[in-house]
């Protein structure tokens, strides 16, 4: 498990090192209660959504179908060597194929807000 762990963090380094270079913030969820507050809204509820993905759903793959979308641009880019990506891409499917392994989805924000009347 620890090395799993290793090559998870590996993989999503590469890709938010990638990410951050594209200037894509993918923790912007997380700032929408601000942001809605600093439009002015007013009456803000926030609401987290997860879910489990059970063994044999498609969503497992969530992280690896981001990673290979991008993959070429993450090697040329210099965040992860292509060797190095098809290690941890493999260790991760066989990790992921353990039927045993609970997947959870991103965290999802849902907001309300209410625009004062002015």
């Amino acid at each position: 498990m620890a090395v799993l762990a290793v090559t998870t963090m590996r993989l999503f380094k590469a890709f938010n090192d990638f990410s951050s270079a594209q200037g894509i913030d993918l923790n912007i969820a997380a700032k929408t209660h601000g942001l809605f507050r600093a439009a002015g809204l007013a009456d803000i509820e926030v609401d987290l959504v997860a879910r489990v993905h059970p063994s044999g759903h498609f969503r497992r793959q969530t992280l690896i179908s981001f990673v290979n979308n991008i993959r070429e641009q993450l090697i040329e880019g210099g965040h992860i060597g292509r060797d190095e990506l098809d290690r941890e891409i493999a260790a991760l499917e066989a990790h992921l194929a353990d039927p045993g392994v609970q997947v959870t989805s991103h965290m999802f924000y849902r907001l309300t807000g209410r625009a004062p009347v002015v």
